[in-house]
């Protein structure tokens, strides 16, 4: 049986994951939850845990992040796993606990995080190159006035129509008003943006045929 020291240790180190769960939990529960950044808080959730317990490696992507081996050979040995703050401090405060036991502990904590990794991977999808273009789709990139050059898009390739125009267009989405400007109402956000017309009642930012196929075929490509 246990010890309470040992409980309170398993606790300890339970709590901020368990509470992070939950979070994300909440988020998916969401009416109208933004794809992309569902993705992205699972996504860096996942990064998260494999930093813990994974050999150190630079990730660029989330294709990068998807591809990481969890086998034995990529993992950090039990000594420099990071089991967290909580977990530390309450390892130093106990008292009696041998090192054979400190050992099991630590064992069974990494391979907590483990399988945890291994299930969040099964819920990801495998098309995460055509996910991942869906950030550039949410408010927080397309309203900044550092966002890429359109040409830079993912799925620029899909355009078709008048490149100068759309290029203008692009240019100038940040400078005008939205209703729907906060990121978590990304397909409110472009509604509003397809049905905009300017001040001759001519339509507008990615109105036009070509302009709007786009944005269908990207949804489809993800779905």
């Amino acid at each position: 049986m246990y010890s309470d020291n040992i409980n309170l240790i398993y606790l300890k180190f339970l709590q901020p994951i368990v509470a992070e769960l939950n979070r994300l939990n909440k988020i998916f529960q969401l009416d109208k939850p933004d794809p992309a950044k569902l993705l992205t808080e699972l996504l860096t959730f996942y990064r998260s845990l494999l930093e813990r317990i994974g050999l150190p490696k630079t990730f660029q992507s989330w294709q990068d992040i998807m591809e990481f081996n969890l086998s034995d050979e990529n993992l950090l040995p039990l000594d420099a796993v990071d089991f967290g703050v909580q977990f530390r401090l309450a390892l130093f405060e106990a008292n009696g606990i041998s090192d054979l036991a400190e050992q099991d502990m630590k064992r069974r904590c990494r391979d907590y995080m483990l399988e945890l990794s291994k299930e969040i991977r099964k819920r990801l999808p495998d098309n995460i190159k055509q996910l991942e273009a869906l950030k550039f789709l949410s408010q927080s990139h397309t309203l900044s006035s550092s966002k890429p050059r359109i040409d830079d898009l993912p799925f620029f390739h899909l355009f078709k129509g008048d490149v100068g125009k759309a290029e203008q267009q692009w240019r100038v989405i940040h400078t005008l008003e939205w209703n729907n400007a906060e990121d978590g109402k990304t397909e409110d956000f472009w509604v509003e943006v397809s049905a905009y017309t300017d001040t001759a009642e001519q339509p507008q930012i990615w109105r036009e045929k070509h302009q709007t196929e786009v944005l269908r075929r990207e949804k489809v490509s993800t779905s």
